[in-house]
């Protein structure tokens, strides 16, 4: 498949464009796939694209304190409680401590 894919650079199958169409690129890479295949195909990226989601929603979560923080410290404009006399923004340390 990837070389198919490099044969059709340069026009609107190309992914790495603003022009790609996507429905063009299945059709000339996929014109000879077996149905079957494509839908496994489709489901294995669906599986992999729902568990990046998954991946970067507890990299956010786990972390999201720590992005405030630093948007403060950066921003310098408003302090976020955390908890019992904890701010962000208002000790440096603080912020690599966690």
């Amino acid at each position: 498949m990837y070389a198919n894919v490099q044969l059709l650079q340069g026009s609107d199958v190309d992914i790495t464009k603003e022009e790609f169409v996507a429905i063009n690129c299945l059709v000339q890479v996929h014109k000879n796939t077996p149905l079957n295949e494509l839908l496994s195909e489709k489901a294995f990226l669906q599986e992999k694209v729902y568990s990046r989601q998954e991946q970067m929603k507890v990299l956010v979560r786990d972390n999201f304190a720590r992005f405030v923080g630093c948007k403060d410290l950066l921003d310098g404009t408003s302090i976020i409680s955390i908890g019992p006399g904890l701010h962000y923004g208002t000790n440096i340390t603080l912020l690599f401590q966690i």
